[in-house]
């Protein structure tokens, strides 16, 4: 009897989660106090960024949905959405199973997702966010967001 993988049906609920939020958003807006940081694998394989932005982050990125966004378009496994980097407007395509993380400062709302190795093209860990996170005049982007919201990690459910 096979057994039952319990890791990649949570992740699926989270992903799902995730999508849930962004079509709330997309067909909404963002409601009260709430914005999005999420953190995704630049190296997997249907990530859609502009090769600059890759060269800048080849491991992860992180990207804020808050003041100026435009575009969002929620689909079955990613998102895309249009952001300013530097004042130049740049589209990106975000599969769910390339998100590490999702964070709603404003709800004190988030999760910790896993990334398959198979699914990016680096195995490494991601780099140091300071590095890896544009700054909040970069549009749409922010580094020290999320600090106080609380992470739910998939580790603490895992047997050792």
């Amino acid at each position: 009897m096979d057994k039952i993988n319990y890791m990649e049906l949570l992740n699926r609920a989270m992903q799902h989660l995730i999508a849930n939020a962004l079509g709330h958003v997309a067909e909404r807006g963002l409601p009260g106090e709430s914005y999005f940081v999420i953190n995704f694998a630049t190296a997997h394989p249907d990530v859609e960024l502009a090769e600059h932005l890759r060269q800048q982050h080849p491991d992860d990125m992180t990207i804020i949905l808050q003041y100026w966004f435009k575009d969002l378009e929620v689909g079955d496994d990613g998102f895309r959405v249009t952001l300013n980097f530097q004042d130049v407007p740049h589209s990106l395509y975000v599969p769910y199973q390339s998100i590490i993380s999702f964070v709603d400062p404003g709800a004190k709302f988030g999760l910790q997702c896993q990334v398959a190795a198979e699914e990016t093209e680096s195995d490494e860990r991601p780099a140091d966010e300071s590095e890896s996170t544009p700054r909040p005049d970069e549009g749409g982007t922010q580094s020290d967001a999320g600090s106080s919201a609380k992470i739910v990690s998939l580790d603490n459910f895992r047997k050792s």
